[in-house]
């Protein structure tokens, strides 16, 4: 599986997830109206804050993995990831 592939596969197992989270995090926020909740608008920018924070979870997710396998399990896993 390609990089491309990889990231689709993580994007499409968070994206209910963070859906939910943002969307209740946004909505108790006070910027928004009761009755805007579920609306475009407010999906537009529940997605725009998923599709940001998926990418910061990506490169965190493959900046740190080898570290903290190698700090929970054990230096034989050093250059094997």
């Amino acid at each position: 599986m390609n990089k491309k592939e990889e990231y689709e596969q993580f994007e499409l197992a968070l994206t209910d997830l963070l859906d939910e989270k943002i969307g209740y995090d946004l909505g108790g926020s006070g910027m928004y109206l009761d009755d805007d909740i579920g609306e475009r608008e407010f999906n537009d920018d529940v997605g725009q804050v998923r599709e940001h924070m998926i990418k910061i979870l990506w490169d965190c997710y493959n900046n740190n993995i080898e570290d903290v396998v190698i700090e929970e399990l054990g230096s034989d896993f050093k250059n094997t990831i």
